[in-house]
């Protein structure tokens, strides 16, 4: 078993959590390589299909106004990105994050997300080395009805785990993630606080998988 995917096995079993067993479908997408026939289509279809969408939010508040000129900047700007690699590989994650001034997206690529058997998803978010030490940290995304402050409710605990190698460690020793809430929960939300982008390729070889599969997929004959 390989450390990532026994790292992810740990932070399931500490959640009472199963991760469905996917089979990611391997493209040419990233590899750079030689010309890629896949991100090109990619990247031919994302620029069709963003020149046709418009988005906008309704409404004459000060909030309205920001998240309009949010939506028009950053989040159409990163769209772009997004779209081309959901086509590209299968699908991504699109997640908002604020640095403290400003919003801004992370795309997850489709090899850093798991999603588990109920309601959540693991993140890696962050990694880096120091010395001849891999850290990297997870968020676990987990929304359930549970007892908040004293009343039955639906909310999303987020929770941060870090791992040092293969060894998991509380995220506040380590000086750059020191900062972040172990736990956060947020009351009156009842969905995932992040976009998922799936190509709309049907997986024949399993229609029931939750994976998505590159635009290309299937054509590995044709295209060599």
């Amino acid at each position: 078993m390989s450390i990532i995917k026994s790292i992810i096995t740990k932070i399931a079993n500490m959640f009472g959590l199963s991760v469905i067993q996917t089979d990611k479908s391997e493209s040419d997408y990233s590899n750079t390589d030689y010309i890629s026939i896949t991100a090109a289509i990619a990247n031919r279809l994302s620029t069709l299909t963003m020149m046709d969408s418009t988005i906008s939010v309704k409404g004459s508040s000060e909030r309205a106004k920001y998240l309009n000129n949010f939506v028009k900047g950053t989040l159409i700007d990163k769209l772009d990105v997004a779209v081309d690699v959901a086509l590209g590989t299968g699908d991504c994650l699109i997640k908002p994050y604020c640095d403290g001034e400003r919003v801004g997206i992370d795309i997850v690529s489709n090899n850093n997300f798991y999603i588990t058997e109920t309601s959540g998803d693991f993140i890696k978010c962050e990694e880096f080395k120091r010395k001849s030490d891999i850290y990297t940290r997870f968020e676990v995304h987990k929304l359930k009805k549970d007892v908040v402050d004293g009343e039955y409710v639906t909310a999303l605990f987020i929770y941060q785990i870090a791992f040092k190698n293969n060894t998991l460690i509380d995220i506040r020793d380590v000086p750059e993630w020191a900062d972040l809430e172990p736990e956060l929960v947020l009351t009156g939300v009842d969905s995932m606080l992040f976009g998922r982008i799936k190509c709309p390729t049907v997986n024949r070889s399993n229609p029931n998988s939750v994976d998505g599969v590159p635009i290309t997929y299937g054509l590995d004959s044709v295209m060599s």
